[in-house]
C-alpha cells in the first residue's frame, strides 16, 4: 500500500517537472499548395516550429534519425473566425530536427496538409502552460501563440501565402547595453508589404490572446514595424526576457487591413562579460547576413561557416542554429589558431518549398555569442527569369553600339546585397573577358519595370569579333516590398545572348533588324524612346542618322495611336538613310 502511494506521487511531481516550465517559443506560417487552385476548395500546408528546455523534451541524433515527434501532444484548435470550416485534428507535436546542450533547447518542426473552401479565413492557436521561472516578464505563467489563416483571393486573384520570420529561439545579449535586434520578415508572395507588430491579448485581428503571459515581454523596448527592428536594452543579468510579435502582410501601401498574421515567440537572455576581452567572435560566410538564396527541391545545399575568435587564448565550443528540417551540421574544425568552421549540408524536400530560414551563431569558451548569420533559402520560388528573344542586340551589329537591354519575366529591381551580382560581356574568340558590369552598384545598370538596359559609353568592340553574355544569379531581384525576394536566375551559357561586330572589309553591310523582340503593343512610351534612340547607334560611322516613319502620316514612337485590346494594329515603316557614298 505504501508502495502505491509513494508510485503515485513520484509520477505527480514527474509530470509537474514535464508540463510545468519547458516552452522556449515558436511560429506557426502556412501556404496554399497552389495559388491558383481549381475549383472552390484549396490544400494548405501547415507549418508549426517549436521550441522546448532540452533537459524536459529530450532530443538526439536517433531521435531526428527516428522522426520521433517531440513535445505537448496537443491540438490546433480555432479561437474566431469561420471555425466550422476547420475539421481536422492537427497535433502540437513535432519531428526534432535540432538541439543544443549548452543552452539547454531543443527544436521540432513539422507540416501538415489542411484542404479548406475558397474564401474562408480564421484563426488557429497553440495554448498551454507553462513558460519558466526565470524569466523577467511571464514568469510560469502559460503561453498563446495564434496565427491567421486566410483563403479568400486577393485582389490579384491569387491565394495568399503568410509571411515568416528569421530568429534564433534563444539571444544572448550583454547586459546594461543598448542593443538593436532586426528579425528579418519574408513572404512567398513577393510583393506583400510586410509589417510586425507585439502581440496583443485584445483588440488584435485574431480577436483572441496572441501572446499569453509574455505580452510585451521586453520592459521599455521600442519596435519600429516597417522593418521589424527592436530597440532594447537588458538590465537584469543572466535572466530571459520573451518576446512575442505578430508578422502582418498587406496586399500593397494603401492596404489597412492585413490579409493574415504570423506568430514569432522567442527569448533573449542576458550576460555579464566573465573576462577581460569582451570582443565577441564572428561569424562570416560567402554570404551577408540576411541573405536570400534561391534553391530547388532535390538540390544538395552545402555552405561553410567561419568564425574567428574576438580574444586571444578563446576558443569556439559551440554553433547554436536555427535550421530548416533536414539540414545537418558537421564537427567543428579548427582552421587556424583564431579561426573555426563548420559545414552546414541540406537538400531540400517537396513539403518544403518556400522560405526555409538557417540561422546560426558562435559561442566562445566564455560564453559570449557571435553575431548572428541568417540566411534565407527560397525553395523552388518564383524568381524571375530572363527572356532570350528579348536580349539586344544580336546579330551583326555596327562596332559603336553601346546600348544593350534584356527583359525578365516579372517586375524586377537593382539587387541590395553585399555581394556582386555582375552581367559581364566576352569576346568569343578568345573567352576573355570584356567589360563587367557590378549590377549592385553600376550605373550604367539601369531597371524599368522588367528591363535592364546596360551602357557602355564607349564601344570597346573589335571588328569582326563575335561576344557573348553572361548574368551571375541575383543580378535583378523580384520587385516588391519584403525583405527576402527571389534572385533572378543565373545565365551562363555561351550560346545565350550573341552578337558579332561588322566587319566592312569581309562582308556586307547588316541590315537593321536588331530591334527589340518586344511586342509594341506591350511597350510603354519611355522604354518605345529608349529603344529609339539605341537604334540609332546602328548606323554606320560614314552615314548621318537614319529617319524612321510611321504610316498613317503624323504618328510617332512619342505620340503613340490608342488601339483597343481586340483590335489588330499593323505598322509600316518607312527606313530613310542619308548616306554620303551610298
Amino acid at each position: 500500500m505504501t508502495s502505491n502511494k509513494v508510485f503515485v506521487i513520484w509520477i505527480t511531481l514527474y509530470s509537474s517537472l514535464i508540463n510545468g516550465s519547458h516552452f522556449r517559443g515558436g511560429t506557426i506560417t502556412w501556404r496554399p499548395l497552389s495559388k491558383t487552385p481549381l475549383g472552390n476548395t484549396v490544400t494548405i500546408q501547415i507549418r508549426q516550429r517549436w521550441s522546448w528546455r532540452l533537459s524536459a523534451v529530450a532530443c538526439n541524433q536517433a531521435v531526428i534519425a527516428q522522426q520521433y515527434p517531440i513535445g505537448d501532444a496537443h491540438f490546433l484548435s480555432c479561437t474566431s473566425g469561420n471555425c466550422n470550416f476547420w475539421r481536422v485534428a492537427v497535433t502540437t507535436q513535432t519531428y526534432c530536427i535540432d538541439f543544443n546542450t549548452g543552452v539547454d533547447v531543443s527544436y521540432g518542426e513539422k507540416y501538415d496538409m489542411v484542404s479548406l473552401p475558397v474564401g474562408v479565413q480564421f484563426s488557429v492557436a497553440f495554448s498551454s502552460c507553462c513558460w519558466f521561472a526565470s524569466l523577467v516578464a511571464g514568469a510560469n505563467s502559460p503561453w498563446s501563440v495564434v496565427t491567421r489563416i486566410n483563403t479568400i483571393r486577393r485582389p490579384d486573384g491569387y491565394i495568399n501565402s503568410s509571411p515568416s520570420a528569421a530568429v534564433m529561439p534563444i539571444v544572448y545579449k550583454e547586459v546594461g547595453v543598448k542593443h538593436v535586434y532586426v528579425v528579418q520578415m519574408t513572404d512567398n508572395d513577393g510583393s506583400d508589404v510586410l509589417k510586425c507588430r507585439w502581440a496583443s491579448k485584445i483588440n488584435n485581428m485574431n480577436s483572441y490572446d496572441e501572446c499569453g503571459g509574455i505580452c510585451f515581454g521586453v520592459p521599455g523596448a521600442m519596435l519600429i514595424e516597417d522593418n521589424c527592428t527592436i530597440i532594447f536594452t537588458l538590465t537584469k543579468i543572466r535572466i530571459y526576457v520573451a518576446v512575442a510579435l505578430q508578422i502582418e502582410d498587406y496586399y500593397d501601401k494603401t492596404s489597412t487591413i492585413p490579409m493574415s498574421s504570423t506568430p514569432v515567440q522567442f527569448l533573449f537572455y542576458s550576460y555579464q562579460p566573465a573576462s577581460t576581452c569582451t570582443t565577441p567572435p564572428k561569424v562570416y560566410s560567402g554570404r551577408s547576413n540576411y541573405d536570400c538564396v534561391s534553391t530547388s527541391v532535390g538540390r544538395m545545399v552545402i555552405e561553410d561557416i567561419l568564425v574567428s575568435v574576438g580574444c586571444v587564448n578563446k576558443t569556439i565550443i559551440d554553433f547554436i542554429t536555427s535550421i530548416p528540417a533536414g539540414m545537418t551540421k558537421g564537427p567543428i574544425r579548427n582552421r587556424t589558431a583564431s579561426v573555426y568552421a563548420i559545414t552546414l549540408s541540406w537538400t531540400p524536400t517537396g513539403n518544403q518549398r518556400g522560405p526555409q530560414v538557417c540561422c546560426i551563431v558562435a559561442v566562445d569558451n566564455t560564453h559570449i555569442q557571435s553575431n548572428q548569420l541568417c540566411i534565407t533559402y527560397l525553395v523552388d520560388p518564383d524568381a524571375p527569369q530572363f527572356v532570350g528573344s528579348s536580349a539586344w542586340p544580336v546579330g551583326t551589329i555596327y562596332e559603336n553600339q553601346t546600348i544593350f537591354s534584356i527583359e525578365s519575366t516579372k517586375p524586377i529591381r537593382r539587387p541590395s546585397w553585399v555581394r556582386s551580382s555582375a552581367i559581364r560581356f566576352y569576346d568569343a574568340q578568345s573567352n576573355s573577358l570584356v567589360k563587367s558590369f557590378d549590377c549592385v552598384t553600376s550605373s550604367q545598370v539601369a531597371y524599368s519595370d522588367t528591363k535592364i538596359t546596360i551602357d557602355f559609353q564607349t564601344a570597346p568592340w573589335t571588328r569582326g569579333h563575335s561576344y557573348y553574355v553572361t548574368l551571375d544569379e541575383g543580378v535583378a531581384i523580384m520587385a516588391g516590398a519584403s525583405s527576402c525576394l527571389p534572385p533572378s536566375a543565373p545565365i551562363t551559357s555561351s550560346n545565350f545572348w550573341t552578337f558579332h561586330i561588322w566587319d566592312p572589309s569581309v562582308t556586307e553591310e547588316p541590315m537593321e533588324n536588331n530591334t527589340s523582340t518586344t511586342d509594341l503593343s506591350t511597350v510603354h512610351k519611355d522604354d518605345a524612346i529608349a529603344t529609339t534612340d539605341a537604334m540609332k547607334t546602328l548606323a554606320p560611322l560614314s552615314c548621318h542618322s537614319h529617319h524612321i516613319a510611321l504610316d498613317p502620316q503624323g504618328s510617332s514612337l512619342t505620340n503613340p495611336l490608342d488601339y483597343l485590346y481586340n483590335e489588330d494594329i499593323y505598322i509600316d515603316s518607312n527606313v530613310t538613310l542619308q548616306c554620303n557614298i551610298n
